[in-house]
């Protein structure tokens, strides 16, 4: 099933709570950040607990994610 690309002009910050950095958490953020060309910042909080290494992997692939917004910023907290 192919999913239509909306465009969200009006999406400016994205705060996601509890993110673990499952391959559908990323690929759910790919989506919104490819379809979000005012987006402005995307803030992810990772859970306490969650190992250093895990949170680093989780960052990287949002990293090497494309954006529709020039301006978009990925804080991880």
């Amino acid at each position: 099933m192919e999913i239509r690309a909306p465009k969200l002009h009006n999406l400016v910050t994205i705060t996601l709570n509890e993110f673990r950095g499952l391959d559908c958490e990323v690929a759910f953020l790919g989506l919104l950040l490819s379809w979000a060309p005012a987006l402005e910042k995307l803030k992810i909080n990772i859970p306490e607990g969650t190992s250093d290494q895990c949170a680093f992997r989780a960052t990287k692939k949002l990293l090497a994610l494309p954006r529709a917004s020039t301006k978009a910023r990925i804080i991880v907290t």
